[in-house]
């Protein structure tokens, strides 16, 4: 009797595994059930057996992607926050999105679902951020640190989108460069400046 539940368990991570790779990928319209679960290995008549629908499989996936991205994965908690900034600023990353950080790659797409899977999606976006807080040098203090630690996770954002629309030009290039130069500025605890309200 055990052997059916842990085929089965295997079978719903198979699913959801393929099902994050081809979301960042192609993003959550750009790829049908029976596409996912051909890539799992398994018949589309399969999908009801383990899923509700696409939206539920959506979360899942969702949330094994951030499992699997850079500031999150286990086997990185405990690496300079330097060497994730190259990491996720990387050729690679920029170039195989499937294996990549969701945020990075499903943003646009996240504001379109409905509530229950955006808010599952922040749940992972703030772990990011906290993260990243975690990581800031001494230099960058008090109110600072959080201000700081989003302003670098939405430099990285940014400059990957940018470098992969812009793939195979200059400007792509250009775009990771300059997200490196303008996190080490951030690091080195240059202030951020507001723009005050004038009367």
């Amino acid at each position: 009797m055990r052997y059916p539940r842990i085929h089965k368990q295997l079978a719903r991570e198979r699913i959801v595994r393929a099902a994050a790779r081809a979301f960042n990928r192609r993003g959550f319209d750009g790829i049908g059930i029976a596409d996912i679960m051909k890539k799992a290995g398994l018949t589309q008549g399969a999908f009801s057996g383990h899923f509700s629908s696409k939206d539920e499989l959506i979360r899942e996936a969702i949330d094994d992607a951030f499992r699997t991205s850079v500031f999150l994965k286990e086997d990185w908690k405990d690496r300079p926050l330097e060497d994730l900034l190259h990491d996720y600023l990387s050729d690679l990353h920029r170039d195989e999105p499937e294996d990549g950080c969701p945020a990075s790659s499903l943003t646009a797409d996240v504001s379109r679902l409905p509530r229950r899977t955006r808010e599952s999606f922040l749940v992972h976006v703030r772990q990011i951020v906290s993260s990243i807080e975690s990581r800031l040098p001494d230099n960058v203090r008090g109110s600072d640190r959080r201000a700081v630690a989003m302003s670098l996770f939405a430099l990285l954002l940014g400059s990957i989108q940018l470098s992969r629309a812009s793939r195979g030009t200059e400007l792509s290039e250009a775009m990771i460069a300059a997200a490196i130069r303008g996190a080490n500025r951030l690091l080195k605890g240059d202030k951020l400046h507001h723009r005050s309200k004038t009367k």
